[in-house]
């Protein structure tokens, strides 16, 4: 079991808790806790220092003590998924991770609350204020090329990461995009959203969100039909040169009123030109 190098428990439900001595496979290369039942990590797991990949590691603290630190001496860590981050009391544990050290992290995804178009469990305001200086706190390698957010809109995180490929954020409550889209240059940003914000960034160059994804190179935005329960069906599709915007959602959706005043598109939406964005509308 010493030289074993890889442990997939991903949607083993029953799985509940990790044995104590895990820490012992020091050979142990990959480990995927997704949507597994373990919600919580031994200590001595930062014995894990061979580790390249880490899916669904689970934050939560007990007394002066928070799972974020076992992650500290992973720094061979390629890809790291951390879910829960609600669950961290204190800003000072995410210092803890030393993700800055970690000069290999190639993707790094990094959760909140689990669910999709709302059905989670709704973050506090007070919750919210100390999730961002958590996410304060964590300071990613210059290296990192595709981070994820979920749940997470305000974070600071993003700034100065020249190596950034991709962004994937996943956010069925925020109202506007997040601040930190103009510090940041992705050639790609995926963006799972509510029809709503969809519906605004839909209206291109007169929407208020422009100035935040206008200079991204390619931009793909979805969010979910809920009355027929269709998972991205609406979309928004933009890329900056050539300047093309692809929709089938209507822009006079009124963000005010939620789902109850969707209205979309049943004609092809067309691509616009350099010198004006239109929508398509049906009269």
């Amino acid at each position: 079991m010493k030289l074993l190098r890889c442990i997939d428990l991903c949607n083993c439900k029953r799985m509940v808790k990790l044995p104590g001595g895990i820490g012992k496979l020091r050979q142990l290369r990959y480990l995927s806790l997704l949507n597994s039942g373990i919600n919580n990590i031994p200590r001595g797991f930062s014995g894990l220092t061979n580790l390249r990949v880490l899916k669904g590691f689970p934050a939560h603290v007990e007394g002066d003590w928070c799972s974020l630190e076992e992650l500290g001496p992973l720094n061979r860590l390629t890809s790291l998924d951390i879910r829960g981050l609600e669950n961290v009391s204190y800003s000072t544990f995410a210092i803890k991770v030393k993700l800055g050290e970690k000069v290999h992290l190639i993707y790094l995804c990094l959760q909140c609350t689990s669910g999709r178009g709302g059905s989670h469990r709704l973050i506090k305001e007070e919750e919210q204020q100390q999730i961002e200086k958590v996410f304060d706190e964590i300071c990613p390698p210059p290296c990192l090329e595709n981070p994820r957010i979920k749940e997470c809109p305000e974070l600071k995180v993003l700034e100065g990461l020249p190596a950034l490929q991709r962004l994937d954020l996943e956010d069925y409550d925020m109202k506007t995009l997040p601040r930190y889209l103009k510090d940041a240059n992705p050639r790609l940003f995926d963006l799972d959203c509510n029809a709503s914000l969809l519906a605004s960034i839909a209206k291109g160059e007169s929407s208020s969100e422009w100035n935040k994804f206008s200079h991204i190179k390619q931009v793909n935005a979805h969010a979910d039909d809920k009355e027929n329960n269709i998972e991205r069906k609406w979309y928004v599709k933009y890329t900056r040169d050539p300047l093309s915007l692809k929709t089938n959602i209507s822009p006079s959706t009124n963000a005010s009123s939620g789902d109850e005043t969707e209205e979309v598109l049943l004609d092809e939406v067309e691509e616009t030109s350099k010198d004006e964005i239109q929508e398509e509308r049906v009269v």
